[in-house]
């Protein structure tokens, strides 16, 4: 995530998902032997977990799916910047790519990234409730990449919160112009 690489994130996040999805089955079938162990309770913490880690998976994948237009406009956005010396002093950045298919995909994402950020919303807290009923041993793997990961989720809320915004920002149905004011401090 952190170089704007959202599709690789996206497949990393599939795999754990599908990885997820296998354990829960897997579990579903050693039920039986959870009964004969009287442990049941703890087969049911276990299918929880697994299912609450299921849907805050799915939620990222949204989130990930949404945001990989995004990433493939940052890392192939080569503009070309022009500063005139004159009375107006003009910053020119310009681009002659075209990114009309990748800003239509931004569009046409937004409901995901809001349906990600719901679903990660929705389990999040039992999902750290459910890793902390886990056994000290198992814990220690997966309690501190799970904070990790969830610490992220504040700056996904503040992209949901401009997502909708991107594609005009970026011009996607004609030329912006943006005031940008610049102050060398040592001139003064």
């Amino acid at each position: 995530v952190s170089v704007y690489d959202f599709d690789q994130s996206r497949q990393f996040n599939a795999h754990l998902q599908t990885n997820l999805e296998q354990a829960q089955t897997k579990l579903t079938k050693l039920e039986p032997v959870f009964n004969i162990l009287g442990q049941e309770q703890r087969h049911q913490d276990y299918q929880r977990l697994l299912a609450s880690s299921i849907e805050y998976s799915s939620g990222y994948q949204d989130v990930f799916i949404a945001l990989t237009p995004l990433g493939e406009y940052i890392q192939d956005l080569n503009p070309t910047t022009n500063y005139t010396f004159s009375s107006t002093n003009m910053l020119t950045v310009r681009s002659d790519q075209d990114f009309t298919e990748v800003l239509a995909s931004l569009e046409s994402n937004s409901v995901n990234i809001e349906l990600g950020i719901d679903k990660i919303a929705k389990v999040r807290g039992d999902l750290a409730a459910e890793i902390k009923l886990l056994p000290a041993s198992v814990q220690q793997y997966v309690q501190e990449p799970f904070e990790r990961i969830d610490a992220q989720f504040a700056y996904l809320e503040k992209a949901a919160l401009t997502y909708d915004s991107l594609p005009s920002l970026l011009a996607t149905s004609a030329e912006q112009h943006y005031p940008v004011v610049l102050q060398d401090n040592s001139v003064y």
